[in-house]
């Protein structure tokens, strides 16, 4: 009977802390169906206070592909804003083909993140080719690596990742550009690195050391506004890195070699 009436309350626990926070539609561009080129424009409103003023808001096609993930504001009376257009632009919203897209909004509460259905739209499109197969999982368009050392989409490496990506590089011509040919990239190898991190905690702290300085270089792209901006400034941002992986530990073996070539020759002496 006690477990029974534990068990009870742990269920009516979890159904509470779920349903303590909801999604409203507030306005969805007067419509819920949509053609090529058309600006969707998804409006909605958290009814409780939230941990962080985020939703990531992710668009799943009726394949299950995910086809746009983005950070949004949330704004302090609870309300929150997206736009985009329904057909692929600069990479931000990659649809697979007309029929429903369900809309999935997840806020980072006191208990932890938690996922909710924001809404459902049509879209009449025609389907576009996937320049790459391995980004037709769940995860297809996140940043995987990231997602895997921080835990969460929600944590603040990874929005201040998708800001930069989102609102400074894929807002210019060459920055759209460089994205593209880096996924195909990126996409070829983060799904298992991922995956081993996940399996092996070790591997994950490596992982979160090894890719911290490259993130703090980012910030340099917060200042880039324009076209030539990004990339001077990715110019810049490759620069620190290559200076930072490739050069530094380069100069350092070279000057630690002589020392430690000394403490051999005086140890195998005594």
């Amino acid at each position: 009977m006690k477990l029974f009436l534990l068990i009870f309350f742990l269920l009516s626990f979890s159904i509470f802390i779920t349903n303590a926070y909801s999604i409203s539609i507030i306005d969805n561009s007067d419509s819920h169906s949509f053609k090529m080129t058309d600006l969707i424009q998804i409006k909605g409103q958290v009814n409780e206070k939230l941990y962080e003023n985020k939703i990531a808001v992710e668009i799943f096609s009726p394949s299950g592909y995910s086809s746009l993930s983005r950070m949004v504001e949330v704004h302090p009376d609870g309300h929150f804003e997206l736009l985009f257009y329904a057909n692929y632009t600069h990479g931000r919203f990659s649809p697979d083909g007309s029929g429903i897209y369900d809309i999935l909004g997840t806020v980072l509460t006191k208990d932890g993140p938690i996922t909710l259905p924001i809404t459902s739209i049509k879209l009449d499109l025609e389907p576009t080719i996937k320049q790459n197969s391995t980004n037709t999982n769940s995860e297809g368009g996140g940043c995987l690596i990231a997602s895997a050392t921080y835990d969460t989409e929600m944590a603040p490496q990874i929005q201040f990742l998708r800001e930069i990506r989102d609102n400074k590089i894929m807002n210019t011509e060459s920055g759209a550009f460089f994205i593209e040919k880096f996924n195909k990239f990126y996409y070829s190898f983060s799904p298992s690195v991922a995956d081993y991190q996940r399996e092996n905690p070790i591997f994950k702290e490596m992982i979160k050391i090894g890719i911290a300085p490259m993130i703090s270089s980012l910030h340099v792209m917060s200042f880039a506004n324009s076209n030539e901006e990004v990339m001077i400034y990715g110019i810049i941002v490759i620069l620190i890195n290559i200076g930072t992986y490739f050069i530094f530990p380069t100069l350092l073996i070279f000057k630690l070699k002589p020392l430690v070539t000394k403490l051999s020759k005086n140890y195998i002496n005594f």
